[in-house]
């Protein structure tokens, strides 16, 4: 009997044991158990890196073992965990111990992986029109490179330097020639005409006074821009473009010019025309001029207080309108206008209510 009874208590015994396990969190040990209703804690936050926050509950005066979370963070590497997200707290390893006797929150902190030093940089020849592939060339960074010739072909041309730019507008290097290598580059083969080429470049007034010129010169040859005199009435001229509207490339008089093709230089021009805008208070007082503008600049429009207008007594500003009774189009500030010629604005008044 006294056997049995002894066998039922190791039972108990083990059941309470199993019970208290479930309760308590894997990691945590007793430091003191005499604060078992107290329960804490701990709180794992990813700081920055990617998956939630996770908690675990703790009796007051256990022990927690700090473990990995498993949380990572593009570009950086987990260092270790700190009871302060900027670090300034107290750190803690995976594997230290943690007692706890309040809510914790343990950050992870991250430092910047590494980037590998950039110590080489490619020069690539592309052969821009002629035959074969592009091929390039890894160098040291800020070292010399030799350029030199890569044996492409163009059927009718002839091989003639080498451009940072495929149109030719950048900067030339012969076969031979060093570049200082900084960073990656590409350079562009440049071919020009086996035999002499006749090229014309023709001179347009483009609205101004005067006949159209033209002048022919070879084929890759440098030629200065040169003044032709035009003239327009009420507009001052301002240069020449490769495109009437003056969306082409942009050349002053004097400048070093040099074509593949025949090109035509519009002249450009600016109007002298000035201009102005009044603000006309209509049925109340005061006003303002704008002048000084020029013919077909955009113009953004004031407000009453900005124009210096003043409304009749119980009445608020309305809109701008360009007759004195209010009709036609209604403008408003801020809206912009296009000046082609002296603009009058009239200011109309609504009663408050």
């Amino acid at each position: 009997m006294k056997k049995h009874r002894l066998k039922k208590l190791a039972l108990l015994t083990l059941a309470a044991l199993l019970i208290l396990s479930m309760l308590v969190p894997a990691g945590a040990a007793y430091a003191n158990s005499s604060n078992k209703t107290a329960i804490y804690n701990v709180t794992y936050s990813p700081n920055g890196g990617s998956g939630s926050a996770r908690s675990y509950a703790f009796y007051a005066g256990n022990y927690h073992v700090v473990s990995s979370q498993g949380y990572t963070r593009s570009g950086y590497t987990f260092t270790n965990w700190n009871t302060r997200a900027d670090g300034l707290g107290t750190s803690y390893a995976n594997g230290s111990y943690l007692l706890v006797n309040a809510n914790v929150t343990l950050y992870a902190q991250w430092k910047t992986t590494s980037v590998p030093k950039v110590t080489t940089a490619t020069v690539t020849y592309v052969p821009n029109g002629g035959s074969g592939s592009p091929r390039s060339y890894t160098v040291p960074l800020n070292s010399y490179h030799q350029v030199s010739s890569q044996g492409y072909t163009n059927g009718g041309y002839i091989f003639y330097q080498w451009n940072t730019r495929a149109d030719g507008r950048g900067k030339g290097y012969a076969n031979g020639s060093y570049i200082c290598v900084t960073g990656n580059i590409i350079l562009y083969a440049e071919w020009a005409f086996k035999d002499p080429a006749i090229l014309t470049i023709s001179y347009d007034p483009n609205g101004g006074i005067g006949n159209p010129y033209s002048i022919k010169y070879y084929y890759n040859n440098y030629f200065a821009i040169q003044d032709q005199g035009y003239t327009r009435a009420g507009y001052t001229f301002t240069g020449w473009n490769t495109a009437a509207d003056g969306s082409g490339t942009p050349y002053q008089n004097g400048d070093g010019f040099r074509t593949f093709v025949d090109v035509t230089l519009y002249a450009q021009w600016k109007s002298d025309a000035i201009y102005s805008v009044t603000y006309n208070a209509g049925s109340g007082t005061g006003g303002s001029v704008d002048s000084g503008l020029m013919l077909g600049s955009s113009y953004t429009i004031k407000s009453a207080a900005q124009a210096s207008v003043n409304g009749p007594a119980m009445f608020n500003f309305d809109y701008w309108s360009l007759t004195s009774n209010g009709s036609g189009d209604k403008y408003y500030p801020g809206d912009t206008i296009n000046i082609t010629g002296n603009v009058v604005l009239y200011a109309n008044w609504i009663r408050q209510d």
